[in-house]
């Protein structure tokens, strides 16, 4: 659980099984660590990308640069390009990556697109 300092606790999970392509981050926010956590209804973070071979993008961490408002997802997913190739293995043969993490202004999470070109330098 992380706070932006929008008023909004932060709580992410990964979803499904780490050795499934479907592997992918939810989130949920609550006022206070105790809760109630409230769900949107579309609260997918960050899943896989088709479209770029990327699959099995789940477990994860944020940081922000101190003193910015920018923030990063650092996850792991199945390795590319062969991890697709391995059937329920990929589970166990995965790579760290990062990607920006964008908030809307009502504190919601705009979901991650993974790439393979990762973020600039971070300063």
């Amino acid at each position: 659980m992380f706070s932006t300092g929008r008023e909004l606790m932060h709580f992410m999970w990964s979803e499904d099984d780490t050795r499934s392509p479907g592997y992918r981050v939810r989130y949920g926010t609550a006022t206070s660590p105790t809760g109630p956590l409230t769900i949107p209804a579309d609260n997918i973070v960050i899943q896989k990308n088709e479209a770029e071979g990327i699959y099995g993008a789940g477990h994860n961490s944020v940081i922000q640069i101190p003193g910015t408002d920018d923030w990063y997802i650092v996850y792991h997913r199945f390795t590319y390009p062969n991890g697709i190739k391995m059937g329920s293995a990929a589970g166990y043969n995965r790579e760290v990556c990062i990607d920006k993490l964008v908030f809307n202004a009502d504190g919601s999470i705009r979901q991650t697109i993974p790439t393979h070109k990762g973020v600039t330098a971070i300063k």
